[in-house]
């Protein structure tokens, strides 16, 4: 990545990052999260007030017909960076059984903490049935936090496809490798150590690599460390380390990648 392609890059999203910055439209069900008042601290160091809100959210209605694939995703901004998970009739689904059933164990703890973070996640529904309606909810949280916002689908009446029994066969046979949730956005103070999600999924269970910022596959060590999660660290992460850290998945099904852009910024650019 040139300088002038980093510059132009940072001015623009600059002003996103910022959770006091994020811009949500409070029409359908009054969401956009909350902030925290009061300045946190941790370690003696003053960190950005700890605040989350929904960025992006899917419809509020779905209808699908027998057979559709559809997809659901959502978005959520915070500090600390939040995770993503989703509930069906309130009831929390496992994309990957290796998800753990309460509290995700997605904030990785760095010591001077800035934690901006947008996530990103999708919810696949693949060849649907009756038994795919219901009311679906994607679940944003944070240590401090936690916000939801739902979907309701319903099958479409005026349907008269049949249950597609190809597509029934191929899905109980094998799933494509996806990634369900992924960060989308992380700023940073330099010095710190950071954790980009990638969560997949698939039917046999995916591969993960990442591509760092200079277009590398990543390797073990002592800057890099890929987690059984799929997640990313990155240690002890200065200015060179900008840019666009690319996680791909694949089985025998097929291919997934997100991109992920990191931003490490100085603490006094921030706190002047």
């Amino acid at each position: 990545m040139s300088g002038r392609t980093i510059l132009f890059t940072t001015l623009i999203l600059l002003p996103a990052i910022f959770g006091r910055h994020i811009e949500y439209s409070r029409t359908r069900r009054g969401l956009g999260g909350v902030m925290k008042h009061s300045r946190n601290t941790r370690n003696g160091n003053s960190n950005v007030n700890p605040h989350l809100r929904m960025r992006s959210i899917p419809p509020e209605f779905l209808y699908v017909s027998l057979g559709d694939n559809k997809v659901l995703e959502c978005e959520a901004g915070g500090n600390p960076p939040p995770t993503i998970h989703w509930l069906k009739n309130g009831k929390r689904i496992q994309q990957n059984p290796m998800e753990m059933n309460e509290v995700d164990d997605g904030n990785f703890d760095t010591n001077p903490q800035l934690g901006l973070s947008f996530t990103k996640s999708r919810l696949f529904i693949d060849c649907a049935t009756e038994q795919d309606t219901g009311e679906y909810t994607c679940v944003a949280q944070n240590p401090y936090y936690r916000i939801s916002t739902n979907t309701k689908i319903e099958m479409n009446n005026k349907s008269k496809i049949t249950e597609d029994a190809f597509c029934l066969t191929k899905k109980s046979y094998g799933i494509p490798a996806r990634i369900y949730m992924w960060t989308h956005i992380r700023m940073e103070y330099t010095g710190s150590d950071v954790q980009l999600f990638c969560r997949v999924a698939g039917k046999p269970e995916p591969a993960v690599k990442w591509i760092n910022q200079d277009d590398e596959l990543v390797q073990k060590s002592e800057k890099y460390e890929i987690l059984d999660s799929g997640d990313l660290i990155i240690r002890d992460i200065d200015w060179s380390d900008m840019g666009n850290y690319v996680c791909i998945t694949k089985n025998i099904h097929g291919t997934d990648q997100s991109s992920t852009f990191l931003y490490p910024s100085k603490r006094e650019k921030l706190m002047n």
